[in-house]
């Protein structure tokens, strides 16, 4: 029997009360994975999972959800800030795989869940039913597409559409969603050839100029109508990994987009005035602040050193004051400058490294965690008094601040660690 560990709070989604910790175990006779989660207005978590066969989504009672056939399904939970399950649904389709990869609420506690649905294994268009009682069905160009849906704070289905490479057989994805209070939604992703980004409205066509993946960054209102598509030609050879992407909206309604990107002179403002940076290595990582109204870039940062360094899907995010935090992986063996701006701020033989910039790209923080190659940081998150968790896996050994931990695992375990706000110390 595989069990999965939901922990709601404080890996995933440390967002609310931290008196509230509180850890999840539901288990099933077949698979199922955690994949997202957030914290609504009222405390509540809202969590997104993969599974197959049937589940038990109750940690405190048998609440069963069942997956048909072969069928690997998205389920979506809610529960109250004691752990109680307040609702439980299940979609997508008989064949194909369904898999959340972000969530967001908007003030009215709207929970608006991407990621990407389909099989490999197919040929043609797939379907699958995101209205866990029937009638939201949307079709795939082909292969695995991506999806966005929203949903009310009972679990009742508002809409739902895909995105895919218009008659081709590819791979797209999205990477994280983020919302704003006026129920607008923010998703970033990557894909390849062309993509309709407005299935619910007039047809938004935006196509890559050749053959890699790209990424995109795309403003939905309320509706699921598209608002502005900003396109950025990262010339990746897949859309895993080096066309990983994660945003977040900080308090004054600003969104910062963290990601990947390898090339030269790639243009991070193709709705404004170009502004472009260019890669020193295999991949780098940028940072952005964008106009939410317009899709303008701000401003655009490079760090990265000669070798391959990342930024983990979904896991930038803004802390109480707005400043943006994020993690990934580097190379382990090389030297990256966390400084765009012409200082030095090193981090050396480490993977696994966080970092924190302000509202102007200017860098607060850089640490590494002494880790071998291979660990990462995979989210971030912070408390009511501003510290920041991070987790992530490792098998080896790693030190956050004074701490030195070694995994158990001869593969991978997942860590947990708090440090201040400042990045000084590690509690």
């Amino acid at each position: 029997m595989n069990r999965i560990f939901t922990i709601v709070l404080l890996a995933f989604t440390i967002k609310a009360n931290a008196q509230n910790n509180l850890a999840l175990l539901y288990s099933s006779a077949g698979m199922e994975y955690g994949k997202a989660s957030a914290v609504d207005g009222s405390n509540n978590y809202i969590n997104g999972s993969l599974f197959q066969n049937t589940i038990n989504v109750n940690p405190q009672g048998t609440t069963y959800l069942t997956a048909p056939g072969v069928a690997t399904q998205m389920a979506i939970t809610k529960y109250n800030p004691q752990g109680q399950l307040v609702w439980a649904n299940h979609m997508g389709g008989t064949t194909t795989s369904e898999a959340p990869h972000g969530i967001g609420n908007d003030a009215n506690n709207n929970i608006y869940v991407t990621g990407y649905f389909g099989s490999t294994t197919l040929t043609g268009s797939q379907n699958a039913d995101f209205n866990p009682v029937g009638g939201g069905t949307i079709s795939t160009q082909g292969n695995e597409d991506i999806f966005v849906a929203k949903y009310d704070s009972n679990g009742v289905y508002q809409w739902a559409f895909g995105l895919g490479n218009i008659g081709q057989e590819t791979q797209e994805r999205a990477w994280d969603i983020a919302t704003d209070n006026l129920g607008n939604s923010y998703v970033v992703g990557g894909f390849h050839g062309t993509m309709n980004f407005n299935p619910l409205g007039t047809a938004m066509n935006y196509s890559l100029p050749d053959a890699t993946s790209g990424l995109f960054i795309a403003k939905y209102n309320t509706n699921g109508i598209c608002q502005w598509v900003v396109i950025l030609d990262v010339k990746g050879n897949s859309v895993f990994t080096e066309t990983y992407a994660t945003c977040d909206i900080d308090g004054l309604g600003n969104l910062y987009v963290a990601g990947n990107f390898r090339g030269a002179n790639v243009n991070f403002n193709p709705l404004g005035t170009s502004i472009t940076l260019s890669s020193t290595g295999q991949n780098d990582i940028f940072i952005t602040k964008y106009n939410v109204a317009n899709g303008n870039l701000i401003w655009a940062k490079r760090i990265g050193s000669t070798a391959q360094d990342l930024v983990s899907p979904g896991a930038l995010r803004c802390d109480n004051n707005g400043n943006p935090y994020f993690t990934g992986r580097l190379s382990g063996t090389n030297t990256v400058n966390f400084d765009p701006n012409g200082g030095t701020t090193n981090v050396s033989n480490s993977a696994l490294y966080l970092a924190s910039y302000d509202e102007n790209g200017n860098l607060r923080f850089a640490i590494g965690m002494n880790s071998g190659t291979g660990d990462g940081g995979h989210r971030v998150e912070f408390d009511n008094s501003n510290n920041v968790y991070i987790a992530g896996w490792m098998n080896g050994t790693a030190t956050f601040g004074t701490i030195t931990r070694t995994a158990n695992s001869t593969t991978a375990d997942v860590f947990l660690a708090k440090y201040t706000n400042n990045l000084t110390t590690c509690a």
